[in-house]
This record gives C-alpha cells, structure tokens and sequence, in this order.
C-alpha cells in the first residue's frame, strides 16, 4: 500500500513539473500588448518661426581691366606658320611693354593649329594650316586699356575682341555686400513679425539665393576689330576710344533668412 502511495506522489510531482514548465515558457514568448493608456506621446512643439529673403545691388567703379585679342592665321607650311605666328606674339610683347603693361599681366594659351581639307568630287586634299593663340591682357587703367586696343586694332592678323571692366578687391567689396543684404534680411523679417505684434527670436536656418555672388559687367560697346589679308596697307587713324570700354562693375548678395518668432 505504501509503495502505491509513493508511486501516486510521485506521478502527482511529475505532472505539476510539466504544467509549471510549459506556463514558464508561454509566459517567456507572450508579446507585451500596448495599452492605448500607456501609448508614447509626441510633446515636440512647432518652433513659430518667418522666412524672408533679401537682395542687395552695388555698383563700383572698374580698377583693371582685361583685353582679350587673338592671332589668327594660316599657311600651307607648318613651319612658316609657326614662324608667322610667334612674330604676331612677339609684336602682342612688344605693345604691351611700350604701354609699361608688365608681361606678367599678358597672358597667352597654346597654339591651336588644325588642318584644313577640302573634298572636292569625293577627293580629300590638304588645303592648309590654320593657327589660333588667345590671349588675356590685364591693365589698371581705362586710358591704357582703350590705348592697348588701338594699337592691337592696327595689326595685321590680330583680333581685338571685348574688354572686360573687373575689380582688384572683389572679396572685400563683396563682403560689404553680403553685411548690407544680411542687415536688410533681418530688417525685412522684424517688421513682418512686429506687424502681428510678435519679436524676433533666435535664426533658425541661414541661406543664399539665386543672385547671390553674381557679378555684372556693366555693359559698354563691344570692342571687335580685324585685320587681315583684305586691310593690308589700310590704317585706323583714330584717337582711343574710351567709350568703347565699360568702367563699372556691380556686385549682388541674395540672403534668405528663417528666424524664430516670439509673442
């Protein structure tokens, strides 16, 4: 009878093992289910803030200017060409040193040269040579730059194309710009804000705009003259033509602005 016992006791622990196992285990892989109570909140506030974007314009008077003129020419013979041309360069030198325009300040890129074909009743021929070097020429002085086209314009082989008015300080000149624009920025965003009885808080987000940086060569007539072949033995007399050449140069800053609002 006692061993009946003890084998029933026994079988009574066993089964409570297992039931206690398996509840273990439910419990292990019961996924937490969100109480709309206890759901996470979103507190972020919407900082009140106004967007504005300004523009400021400044002209200043031109302190260098760049003359840009070429050598064009063409030879059936490569080495004559050659010759030909460095003679139209040295000439372009020997100008510029007569005006005192330092070489430094006269620029110059390869010589281009491409072959010229012709292709009559299906034939490619050999035609000729022809040679191109532009160059960029800086002075500091309107009177100097319309003098250098003059003397430019004269020579045979030599074409003078526009003279661009620039500035020596453009950084420095572009920074008053950009201070002007950001003043005015802030000004524009101020009265906005104080017509619905609001202050201006802390600057959100800083930007530029489309015109921001850009530089306007005021326009003057465009310079372009040519000699060649058909003006042999033909000369320009005329007096430099300053009024060729544009003297002044305009400057942009755009700025937009986000800046915080406070009632």
């Amino acid at each position: 009878m006692s061993q009946k016992f003890s084998y029933l006791v026994i079988v009574a622990l066993a089964v409570l093992c297992f039931i206690l196992v398996n509840q273990k285990s439910a419990a292990d892989n019961t996924v937490p289910v969100a109480v709309p109570g206890n759901a996470p909140v979103n507190t972020q506030m919407v900082t009140p803030s106004i967007e504005v974007n300004a523009t400021e314009f400044k002209k200043f008077q031109a302190n260098q200017f760049v003359v840009y003129a070429s050598i064009q020419m063409a030879n059936r013979d490569k080495s004559v060409l050659s010759q030909q041309m460095g003679e139209r360069r040295n000439k372009i030198f020997a100008i510029a040193k007569e005006l005192e325009i330092p070489e430094s300040d006269v620029q110059q890129n390869s010589v281009e040269l491409r072959k010229e074909w012709s292709y009559r009743e299906g034939v490619r021929k050999f035609v000729q040579y022809n040679g191109t070097q532009n160059f960029s020429i800086t002075v500091d002085d309107k009177q100097n730059a319309a003098n250098l086209v003059e003397a430019l314009s004269i020579e045979f082989d030599i074409d003078v194309g526009r003279t661009i008015a620039t500035l020596k300080n453009t950084d420095s000149l572009q920074k008053s710009i950009v201070d002007a624009a950001g003043k005015k920025a802030m000004e524009k965003a101020a009265m906005y804000a104080g017509s619905v009885g609001a202050k201006l808080g802390k600057i959100i987000n800083i930007g530029t705009g489309y015109s921001d940086g850009v530089v306007m060569h005021d326009a003057g007539d465009v310079m372009l003259l040519s000699n060649g072949p058909m003006m042999k033995g033909a000369r320009l007399n005329r007096s430099a033509d300053m009024n060729a050449i544009a003297d002044s140069v305009t400057l942009s800053a755009e700025i937009r602005l986000v800046v915080e609002i406070k009632q």
